[in-house]
C-alpha cells in the first residue's frame, strides 16, 4: 500500500468516524463517555492523517509490512462495523405508537454494548496510531543512518585524500592549491573540519572517562614549565586560516590516536590549546569552547597527580574559554576561575614566575563583570588589573625598543603618583589595555572624571605605542576606540558651556547616553 492509499484509507476513516459520532449524538439518553469516546475517535484519526500528510517522503517509494496492511483493512472493517449498527438503531421506520416506545426501549438496552464496541474500536485506533508512529519513526531514523553512513564513507575517503596531500606538500616542500583555500562558512571544507574535530571531542571524552593520561610518573619533561600565551587573533584571509586549522586539527588526532600521553607534556598540551584559537577565529566558536572544555577536564584530573606541573594548563584553558564564552555566565565563571588559578600558581610555583599573567587575567574577568551587568565590580577588579601591572611592569626591564609616555597628570585620584613612563613594548600594551578597561568601567558608574583621567592616560600610551610601531593593526585599533570613548567622555564632563577644567557630574547623568560609546571600547580577546 503507498502513501496515497495510506492517506485515502485513513480520510475514509475518518469520514466514518464522524458518522459514528453523528448516530452517537443523535441518542439523547447515551452517557457523556460514549459521546466522549467517539470524540476521540475523530480526533485520533485526524492526527494520524497528519502524521501521514507530514511523512509521505518517507512513505513514499515504500510499501508496509503485511500485518500493517491487515491492520489497516481490519480497522476499516470495524469501522463499519460499528457504523452499522449504530444506524440500525435510528433506522427510521413506520410504526405504531407502542412500536415507537418499544424501538427507545431497544435502543437503551443496546446502548451498553454500543458503547463496548465502540471502546473496543477507541482502543484499535489508538494501538494502531502508535504502532504506524513508530514504524515511520524507525523508518525516518534507517534514512538518516543511510544518509549519515554515506556522508562519514565520503568524508573519511576526503580525509585520505587531504591527509596524503599535506603530508606529500610539507614533504616536497610544494604547496599545491588545495579545496582548502577556498573555503566557505557553508562548504564542504567547514563539514570536513567540524568531522575531524568532533573526532577530537571524542578522542577527548574517551581520554577523560578512561584515565589515560593519568600517569604517575612526573619526571622530566613534565615539570618543565609551561610558558603560557594569550589568545591573539591570527592575521590573514579565511583561506590560510582554515589550511592551518585542518593540519593542526590532522596533527592533533594523528597524536590523540597514536600517543595520547604526549598531551600531558608542554609541546602536546600548546598545540590543544591553541588549537580552540584557530577555531574561533573561522567563527567556530562552539567547537572551540567543547575542545578546550574537555582539556581543562583532563588537566584538572592530571592536577591530582602533579598539582604544580598541571596547574598552568588549566589556567591557560580557563582563560581561553572565557573568551570563547565571553558576554555569558560560563564565560564570567571560567574568567573568575582563571584569576583563582593565577593567584595559586604565583604562590605555589617557584620553578617559574607567573606573576606577569595574573594582572591579564584580572583584567579579562573586569571585561566578564562588565558583559554580564556587574559594573561596580568590574571597576574593582580593573583597579587591582592595573595596580598589579604596574607592579610587574616596574620589574620588567627595558630592552632596546622601549616606550615613553607621560600621564595626564591628576591620578592623584586613584592611579598613580608617577608622571612619567618607560616600559617595554609588551608591557606598555598590557598597561593600556588595563586603563582602557578601568576607564570603560568608571563610565558606566557614571564616574566620568576618573574615566576621562584614565582614558586620557591609556591613549597617551597608545599614541607612543602607534609611533613606535606604526601599522601595527592592534594598537591602531585600540587607540581608535580609546578616542572615540575619550571624545564622548569629555563632552560630559567639559560641557561647552562651561569653561571649569572638570565640571562636578552626577554619578548617573547621561549614563544610558554612554552605554554604547563604552561598551565599544571593551575588547574581549587581546589583538
Amino acid at each position: 500500500m503507498d502513501p496515497l492509499s495510506i492517506t485515502a484509507s485513513i480520510v475514509t476513516f475518518i469520514d466514518i468516524a464522524k458518522r459514528i459520532k453523528s448516530s452517537v449524538d443523535k441518542i439523547s439518553q447515551n452517557r457523556r463517555t460514549l459521546k466522549e469516546l467517539t470524540s476521540n475517535i475523530v480526533h485520533e484519526l485526524t492526527e494520524m492523517q497528519k502524521l501521514c500528510q507530514r511523512r509521505e517522503g518517507v512513505l513514499d517509494g515504500s510499501r508496509l509490512d503485511y500485518d500493517l496492511t491487515l491492520s489497516l483493512e481490519d480497522l476499516q472493517s470495524e469501522l463499519t462495523d460499528v457504523l452499522a449498527r449504530c444506524l440500525k438503531i435510528l433506522e427510521p421506520r413506520k410504526q405504531t405508537r407502542f412500536r415507537t416506545v418499544k424501538s427507545g426501549f431497544i435502543a437503551w438496552i443496546k446502548n451498553a454494548e454500543i458503547e463496548a464496541d465502540i471502546s473496543r474500536l477507541k482502543d484499535h485506533v489508538t494501538s494502531f496510531h502508535r504502532r504506524f508512529t513508530y514504524i515511520t519513526s524507525m523508518r525516518m531514523e534507517n534514512s538518516l543512518l543511510v544518509v549519515n553512513a554515506e556522508n562519514r564513507a565520503r568524508m573519511n575517503r576526503m580525509e585520505g585524500l587531504v591527509s596524503r596531500l599535506l603530508i606529500d606538500s610539507h614533504i616536497s616542500g610544494i604547496r599545491p592549491p588545495l579545496f582548502l583555500d577556498r573555503a566557505s562558512p557553508d562548504g564542504i571544507e567547514f563539514q570536513f573540519l567540524r568531522l575531524q574535530i568532533q573526532k577530537i571531542v571524542d578522542n577527548l571524552s574517551f581520554i577523560s572517562a578512561s584515565h589515560t593520561l593519568a600517569v604517575d610518573d612526573f619526571e622530566g619533561s613534565y615539570t618543565r614549565p609551561l610558558e603560557l600565551s594569550t589568545y591573539v587573533t591570527h592575521a590573514g584571509p579565511q583561506a590560510s586560516l582554515m589550511r592551518i586549522a585542518v593540519i593542526k586539527v590532522l596533527e592533533i588526532i594523528q597524536l590523540l590516536e597514536s600517543k595520547p600521553s604526549s598531551l600531558s607534556i608542554p609541546d602536546g598540551a600548546e598545540q590543544l590549546l591553541d588549537l580552540g584559537n584557530y577555531l574561533w577565529d573561522l567563527g567556530l566558536g562552539d567547537d572551540a569552547a567543547a575542545i578546550d572544555t574537555w582539556a581543562i577536564t583532563i588537566y584538572r584530573t592530571l592536577m591530582l597527580g602533579n598539582n604544580t606541573a598541571f596547574m598552568p594548563y588549566v589556567a591557560w584553558g580557563l582563560l581561553n574559554l572565557a573568551s570563547f564564552r565571553s558576554g555569558t555566565q560560563d564565560g564570567l565563571n571560567a574568567s573568575k576561575s582563571a584569576v583563582s588559578m593565577y593567584k595559586a600558581m604565583v604562590d605555589t610555583i617557584t620553578t617559574f614566575d607567573y606573576s606577569s599573567h595574573l594582572p591579564r587575567a584580572m583584567r579579562n574577568h573586569s571585561v566578564e563583570l562588565f558583559l554580564n551587568g556587574l559594573y561596580d565590580d568590574s571597576v574593582e577588579s580593573a583597579k587591582e588589573a592595573l595596580a598589579l601591572q604596574r607592579k610587574v611592569s616596574d620589574s620588567t626591564p627595558l630592552y632596546d625598543t622601549w616606550i615613553q609616555w607621560e600621564a595626564s597628570g591628576e591620578e592623584i585620584v586613584v592611579f598613580s603618583s608617577a608622571r612619567h613612563f618607560q616600559r617595554s613594548q609588551n608591557m606598555a600594551f598590557e598597561e593600556g589595555m588595563c586603563l582602557q578597561q578601568l576607564a570603560c568601567s568608571l563610565a558606566m558608574v557614571g564616574r566620568y572624571n576618573e574615566a576621562l583621567i584614565a582614558g586620557n592616560e591609556a591613549f597617551n600610551c597608545y599614541q607612543a605605542l602607534v609611533a613606535n610601531c606604526p601599522g601595527h593593526g592592534a594598537y591602531d585599533g585600540r587607540l581608535r576606540d580609546i578616542s572615540e570613548s575619550r571624545s564622548g567622555w569629555i563632552v560630559i564632563v567639559r560641557p561647552p558651556s562651561d569653561p571649569s577644567p572638570f565640571a562636578s557630574v552626577d554619578d548617573t547623568s547621561s549614563k544610558d547616553s554612554q552605554i554604547e560609546e563604552v561598551q565599544v571600547s571593551v575588547l574581549i580577546s587581546e589583538d
